[in-house]
């Protein structure tokens, strides 16, 4: 079973494509980077790096506004997931997913960050570092159309599977 609704904040809309692309191509690729367990504060990088990268130029403002609006959308969510211990596990909870800390912001700690950093929260940052990880890859996904993105998305879970434990059709 799987529920994972986005609602959106009204003060910065719903996240668009541009925040979209920002979650996937930015901040999964930084979470997959890491080892596990995953820190609490993760630098994600400087806002004219992340814009160049997603194909806006030196347009801050935007990708600011599209990093606000992934994190103040609240997320409705169920769904059984394989745990790295193997077992399935029940993840339920209404939650947003990080809190952002932007330049010149104090991080947790009394540090001034320098960049831009993110911090998971509790329900998010458990399901990060419970759940199995599927490798993505992201040359291949940015190559997709917004539609063949998203299913990409979904149905790699189950094709690595497969193809993990030589399922035949």
């Amino acid at each position: 079973a799987l529920y994972w609704k986005v609602e959106p904040n009204a003060v910065v809309g719903p996240p668009g494509q541009l925040a979209y692309h920002l979650d996937t191509w930015v901040i999964k690729r930084r979470l997959d980077e890491l080892h596990r367990p995953i820190p609490r504060l993760i630098r994600v990088g400087d806002l004219r790096e992340i814009a160049r990268d997603l194909g806006h130029g030196g347009d801050t403002n935007a990708v600011k506004r599209a990093f606000d609006q992934n994190a103040s959308a609240f997320i409705r969510a169920k769904m059984t997931y394989r745990a790295r211990n193997g077992r399935e596990e029940i993840f339920e909870g209404y939650f947003n997913r990080y809190n952002m800390f932007y330049r010149g912001y104090t991080l947790p700690g009394g540090r001034t960050a320098e960049t831009v950093y993110l911090s998971l929260n509790d329900p998010y940052y458990a399901l990060m570092n419970g759940a199995k990880r599927r490798p993505l890859d992201y040359r291949y996904l940015r190559s997709l159309t917004p539609a063949a993105q998203r299913f990409y998305e979904i149905v790699s879970t189950k094709i690595f599977a497969a193809i993990t434990n030589r399922y035949r059709s």
